[in-house]
């Protein structure tokens, strides 16, 4: 079987229907408890290539349950409509082209006329 796809995970790699629930990773915040159980727990966690998916599996053998929070924004080409009162309050923002074009947001806080990258 051909699978084109880049995230294409094979049965042997996880052997389930579904993903546990995960947080994409722009960027997450732990408490001190859940980074010791965590790490702990993955000595005896069989690792998964996805970075993300793997924390979730962690978390979800712990019992500990993926929040999405407002302050983390994923993605600044699919949310260009966000209100300046909106992007004052966030915390992290992924998806830019180029250092130059973060700069650039950082001094307008704005994504109209932002720098375009080379």
């Amino acid at each position: 079987m051909f699978v084109a796809s880049k995230w294409f995970t094979s049965y042997e790699d996880y052997n389930y229907n579904l993903y546990p629930p995960y947080i994409p990773g722009a960027g997450i915040v732990f408490d001190y408890k859940a980074v010791s159980e965590m790490y702990y727990a993955s000595h005896f966690l069989k690792h998964f290539w996805i970075d993300d998916v793997y924390l979730g599996i962690i978390a979800a053998k712990l019992g500990i349950i993926p929040l999405d929070a407002d302050n983390f924004e994923a993605g600044i080409k699919l949310n260009k409509e966000l209100l300046p009162a909106k992007i004052s309050q966030l915390i992290i923002l992924h998806g830019f082209d180029c250092p130059d074009q973060v700069l650039d947001f950082w001094e307008k806080r704005d994504f109209r006329d932002l720098f375009e990258c080379l």
